[in-house]
């Protein structure tokens, strides 16, 4: 089962991968950060009421930052 904790780490995957952006068209960062968000958002029902609400924060956050690279 997944928890915040998890969930914080794998942010932080998420947030040291964008820094290594070069603003491509598709690279390895990239495919790496579809893949660790998929997996949380697979999984986000395994996880309490309190969990889920601060995955949903975090995947916010990630879609902005995102969106900005």
């Amino acid at each position: 089962m997944m928890n915040v904790v998890d969930l914080k780490k794998i942010y932080s995957q998420i947030l040291s991968l964008s820094e290594e952006c070069k603003r491509c068209i598709d690279c390895e960062a990239c495919d790496r950060v579809e893949e660790l968000i998929d997996y949380v958002v697979e999984n986000i029902d395994k996880m309490s009421i309190e969990g889920q609400t601060e995955t949903r924060r975090i995947l916010n956050s990630i879609i902005e930052l995102r969106k900005e690279i």
